[in-house]
């Protein structure tokens, strides 16, 4: 049965008292301001959403009102019965009428805000001790299998996912806001483990770079691959070094957070961009990207790096897989070439290619929408797996240096190789060739 068990002076239900914060008053207050004024919606959409309403039938009310004012329907009592008619939920309330009572009991549209951004802060008060409540079952079982120091670092994730989806407080809150509530808990995961999820990070720019990896693809580069590699399938494309010719690519690397979130990872003044790279894994390639650390490919030499990995399409099993602390390891790992699988280098200096799953290392991996990016350090052990799936898995990568950041000559050629740079060991790279995109440049 339905959770509403009582009536107010306008006939709509009251919530009777219960542990998880909530206000069903509210939540009915406010679909009806909704369903009697449409443009009311667009005061409240960038504050919540239907996760964010406590009961399942407001969810639901609010969803279908939301899709149908996207579309510039109309969203009242009347065109939503017809889509709520078999709810079984809303029929425990009353049926379609209960839509006439929530439009008969609409507040004022001065007051929809506040309304909204208590509806929010409830939903996160829950979450809130959702995730107590979690974190406290788990440190209570004594598992082999589950470490300490596992379960703060998933507390750690979880509750920065919380604080990123931000507080709205005047008008519409941007994601660097929001990270930036969150910077301290990111920060410290980034320098412990090498690696966090930035939920989000190039969510408003997915479309421009997917038009930039069309382009790509249509004109590929000098150093762009195809990845043939005998008796593998499907087709793993990627290439780097675009953005001077793939004006989307600058774009979003200009405009985007990237550049000022890097910074604060990498604890940086400034952020001065490196490379990009375009990976596409079409649907049955069943080639892995090979485990590998980012650092030994490049002629930098510093502490303060960071790539970004994003998809720009929903991934599951094709996600990005990364070793958590790897970049601390007293040795690099040897680089390799992807498909004949020999050495780059003299592999005296460099540790062998690990196993990670076959070490039971400790992998983070996550499932991922598009826009979402792993921030990790030159010095992660990653790869990724083929994509068996029937859908294209397209991820765009940016990687950054910071304020350390120094070339290096390295045993033989590097990848990318940047021929004719003329830099020496120990200067920091040449700003003409790889601008400053966060703090001031060099004087």
């Amino acid at each position: 049965m339905n959770e509403i068990t009582s009536l107010n002076a306008h006939n709509i239900a009251v919530q009777a008292p219960e542990t998880m914060p909530h206000s069903i008053e509210a939540e009915q207050q406010l679909l009806g301001a909704i369903l009697t004024n449409n443009d009311i919606y667009d005061r409240v959409a960038s504050i919540i959403g239907a996760k964010h309403f406590y009961d399942p039938v407001h969810a639901r009310i609010y969803d279908i009102a939301s899709q149908r004012i996207a579309k510039n329907n109309l969203a009242s009592p009347v065109t939503l019965k017809a889509f709520m008619e078999d709810d079984e939920g809303l029929k425990e309330l009353g049926g379609p009428a209960y839509l006439a009572r929530l439009a008969g009991a609409a507040i004022s549209a001065f007051a929809v805000r506040d309304y909204a951004q208590m509806i929010y802060d409830l939903a996160v008060r829950r979450d809130l001790i959702q995730l107590g409540r979690d974190i406290s079952a788990k440190a209570a079982q004594v598992d082999v299998a589950s470490e300490p120091r596992e379960q703060i670092v998933e507390a750690e994730q979880k509750l920065y996912q919380l604080a990123e989806q931000g507080q709205v407080e005047s008008g519409f809150q941007s994601f660097l806001k929001a990270v930036t509530d969150a910077v301290n808990v990111a920060n410290a995961a980034y320098q412990r483990d090498g690696v966090v999820l930035i939920k989000g990070l190039f969510a408003d720019h997915v479309d421009i770079l997917r038009a930039g990896v069309a382009r790509n693809m249509a004109d590929p580069g000098p150093y762009a691959s195809n990845n043939d590699k005998a008796g593998e399938t499907g087709r793993f494309f990627d290439d780097y070094c675009n953005w001077q010719r793939i004006p989307e690519f600058e774009a979003v690397i200009r405009a985007s957070d990237a550049a000022q979130v890097g910074a604060e990872l990498m604890q940086s003044v400034t952020a001065q961009l490196f490379h990009d790279h375009v990976l596409v894994k079409e649907p049955g390639t069943s080639m892995a990207t090979p485990w590998h650390q980012d650092g030994p490919y490049y002629f930098v030499q510093g502490q303060q790096t960071i790539s970004f990995w994003s998809p720009l399409d929903p991934v599951t099993q094709a996600s990005l897989r990364c070793v958590a602390g790897s970049h601390l390891w007293e040795k690099p790992v040897l680089p390799t070439r992807w498909v004949k699988g020999d050495a780059f280098f003299d592999p005296a200096p460099y540790m062998p290619v690990p196993d990670p799953d076959a070490e039971d290392m400790d992998i983070r991996e996550w499932e991922m929408a598009p826009g979402d990016a792993v921030a990790f350090n030159y010095g992660i052990l990653h790869g990724a797996r083929g994509n068996t799936s029937g859908a294209r898995r397209r991820a765009f990568s940016l990687r950054l240096v910071g304020d350390d950041a120094r070339y290096v000559e390295r045993p033989g050629p590097t990848s990318p190789p940047f021929p004719g740079h003329d830099m020496q060991p120990g200067q920091k790279l040449r700003e003409d060739w790889f601008p400053v995109l966060w703090g001031q440049p060099s004087a």
